[in-house]
C-alpha cells in the first residue's frame, strides 16, 4: 500500500493472508482464507499492547518506562517477565513457573554467555573486530562461523563438521541458504528491497505482493 506495508501473502498451499491496517487506531488485522482472523493493537508509541485471534488466544504486553517489554501475559493469565540492567540490556527472563534464564555481557556489551533454567551455560566467542565467530554449548560442542568483509556469515560449521552456506546479493541481502544436505532455500527481492518470493528446500514458493 502507500505506506509500503504488505497487503497480501500467498503461501505454498495457495492460502491467502490479507492484511488490513487502521493507522489512526493503531490496529492491524489479518484474515486468512480458512477464516482465521488476528488483530494486533499498538499504542501511540508504536508498541504492541495486545493480540487476539479468532481461535481464542488473547495476549497482552506491558512496558518499562524505557520502552522495554516488561511482561507478556497470555489468555490464561500466565506471565513471562523480563529483567533489564542499568544499560537497558535484557539480563533475565522468568517464565510463568518462575524458571529463570540469564544473559551475561562482556565489558564491550556483547552477549558473552547465556545460562538456562538448569544452569547450563552457552558461551560466545568473538574475533578482534568484535564479530561473533563461535558458540560453545554446555557440552563443550563448538559451532564456528566464517564471515565476509561485511561481517555477514557465509559459512557455519557445527560440532559434527556439517557445513551450512549463506548467499548474499551485492546489496548484502541474504538470497539463499544451502544446508549440509545441499538443500537450498532462495529469497528474491524487488528493486525496492521487498521480498517478492521465497522458495523453501522442497521447492514450495511463497509470494508477496505490494502496491
Amino acid at each position: 500500500n502507500r505506506y509500503n506495508l504488505i497487503e497480501t501473502v500467498t503461501d505454498p498451499l495457495g492460502q491467502l493472508v490479507t492484511y488490513n491496517y487502521d493507522i489512526a487506531s493503531g490496529t492491524i488485522g489479518t484474515h486468512q482464507t480458512n477464516g482465521e482472523r488476528t488483530t494486533a493493537v499498538y499504542d501511540r508509541l508504536g508498541r504492541q499492547t495486545s493480540q487476539t485471534s479468532s481461535t481464542g488466544s488473547n495476549d497482552s504486553y506491558t512496558y518499562t518506562s524505557d520502552g522495554q517489554v516488561s511482561a507478556a501475559i497470555d489468555q490464561l493469565g500466565n506471565r513471562t517477565t523480563n529483567e533489564y540492567d542499568s544499560a537497558n540490556r535484557l539480563i533475565a527472563v522468568r517464565d510463568p513457573l518462575n524458571n529463570r534464564t540469564t544473559t551475561v555481557y562482556d565489558s564491550a556489551g556483547r552477549v558473552w554467555a547465556t545460562i538456562d533454567r538448569y544452569g547450563n551455560r552457552t558461551t560466545n566467542v568473538y574475533d578482534s573486530d568484535g564479530r561473533q565467530i563461535a558458540t560453545i554449548d554446555y557440552l563443550n560442542h563448538r559451532t564456528t562461523a566464517t564471515l565476509d568483509a561485511a561481517g555477514q556469515v557465509t559459512k557455519s560449521i557445527d560440532h559434527f563438521g556439517n557445513i551450512t552456506t549463506f548467499l548474499y546479493d551485492t546489496a548484502g541481502r541474504q538470497t539463499g541458504v544451502i544446508d549440509p544436505n545441499s538443500n537450498r532455500t532462495t529469497t528474491i527481492f524487488d528493486t525496492a528491497g521487498n521480498v517478492t518470493s521465497y522458495t523453501d528446500e522442497y521447492g514450495h514458493i511463497t509470494t508477496n505482493t505490494y502496491s
